[in-house]
């Protein structure tokens, strides 16, 4: 039907402007088309909202109380067959049929086709769905431009072409007619200088369908003008954010007179971090409920906590997937530049890190002993024993980083008592074993 009411736009305007016959055939196509759609519609239930607010749960009869108050009569009067009207200038009446025109708008909106259509444009193209709202205002435009070129060349030749400048046009073919006309509705719409030197309307006619297309065109304009500038101060709000954020961040270093090195690691710090894109991540998260929260926490965390033995947790008795959810909220991201320190040895460490993604040294008395990478994780000892590092962790390639703290970890353990049970064993074997090895070395 989109095509149909589309096609109608293009076809009815310029037929009637330009005197062009109308192929019976199409007539009939329209009618028939028409009439089936006036059948379904009645026997169709639709949840409009003028039936919404008298009933909550309407029955198809309600429906078709309110199809006959509202749209049948139009829907009626658009399907009859106007060529077998008795009359000479009988197709002056297809006119009525671009009444019809006004459910365009809705089809196109809930058509699912129309909907993946703008989806992959969007994904082509890489908008926004808010910015993809500039397709059905440059579709608009085109069309209420075509309508006028048409309007204006027909009202020229209602007062018989006694306008000078429209005269010339008389015995030109169709495509020139309709380029003059084309040309006229653009330049009255947008302020072309060459428009007003163009065309003169001479007859009252003419004067107020130009008074009344200028109307239209201004009020056209000013709303594509101000989508458009809302629209670009829309795009990329997070890449402005950021660029803010780095003047700011440039300003400060700049008063605390910081030296050349410091400011490069603090810049490809911020680099790492938000990559062109400042997002507040924590701020979006706690605004979302705590099923979504959950779900993208998992998401992004769930192949990461997995390599974890001992954060494992495979009971099947449908809770598996709620301690993975409250690991995966107590996560927060933390980011190294090349030669940062994670953890150092000899400290005592109260958190353990995932690799998200880079590339760390292991150094154990000052000599690199393994290297760790993408899904690596290290520190976990920090979870369930309060002993000291015993190796550095130094950041070769940036890194970022999920960090997992011993306290976030006590207040999820006492909802799974399973898992309480296995850190305390854990925590038994672990502590036996550094008994024995600080035996071993007091017998050396």
């Amino acid at each position: 039907m989109a095509g149909t009411y589309i096609g109608i736009i293009w076809i009815i305007p310029f037929k009637i402007a330009f005197a062009r016959d109308i192929d019976w055939i199409y007539s009939i196509l329209l009618s028939v088309i028409f009439s089936v759609d006036t059948v379904m519609s009645f026997y169709t239930m639709r949840y409009h909202k003028g039936i919404l607010k008298i009933n909550k749960e309407p029955m198809l009869r309600d429906w078709q109380q309110h199809y006959l108050r509202t749209s049948f009569l139009v829907d009626i009067l658009t399907a009859f067959p106007y060529e077998l009207m008795p009359f000479r200038d009988s197709y002056y009446f297809w006119i009525i049929r671009c009444i019809r025109v006004h459910k365009l708008p809705n089809i196109l909106s809930d058509s699912p086709y129309c909907v993946v259509l703008r989806k992959r444009l969007e994904k082509a193209l890489g908008i926004g769905q808010t910015f993809s709202g500039i397709f059905p205002l440059t579709f608009g435009l085109c069309a209420f431009l075509h309508v006028q070129a048409c309007v204006l060349f027909f009202v020229g030749r209602l007062c018989q072409f006694r306008n000078s400048i429209i005269a010339q046009i008389e015995f030109k073919n169709s495509f020139e007619q309709y380029t003059w006309g084309l040309f006229t509705a653009i330049g009255n719409t947008f302020p072309l200088f060459l428009s007003k030197y163009f065309y003169l309307p001479n007859t009252p006619q003419e004067q107020m369908v130009m008074l009344g297309f200028s109307i239209l065109g201004a009020g056209l304009y000013a709303s594509i003008v101000g989508t458009i500038s809302s629209l670009s101060i829309g795009m990329d709000a997070s890449g402005r954010l950021y660029k803010q954020k780095l003047d700011e961040l440039k300003e400060y270093m700049g008063w605390k007179d910081l030296d050349d090195i410091t400011r490069r690691k603090v810049l490809k710090y911020y680099e790492l971090k938000y990559r062109g894109k400042f997002f507040e991540e924590a701020t979006l998260l706690n605004e979302m409920n705590d099923s979504l929260r959950m779900e993208i926490t998992v998401h992004n965390c769930k192949q990461l906590i997995s390599k974890v033995p001992f954060l494992n947790r495979e009971m099947g008795d449908g809770r598996d997937h709620v301690f993975l959810g409250r690991l995966a909220t107590s996560l927060t991201a933390a980011y190294f530049i090349p030669g940062d320190s994670i953890v150092t040895a000899g400290d005592i460490g109260t958190e353990m890190f995932f690799i998200l993604k880079g590339t760390a040294r292991i150094l154990v008395n000052g000599n690199v002993v393994g290297q760790m990478s993408d899904g690596a994780f290290f520190g976990e000892l920090a979870l369930i024993a309060n002993i000291p590092r015993t190796a550095t962790v130094q950041a070769i390639s940036s890194c970022a980083l999920y960090r997992l703290t011993r306290m976030d970890l006590m207040r999820i353990l006492p909802e799974f008592e399973d898992m309480q049970q296995r850190m305390d064993v854990i925590y038994q074997q672990r502590m036996e074993k550094v008994r024995l090895e600080q035996l071993q070395r007091g017998e050396k």
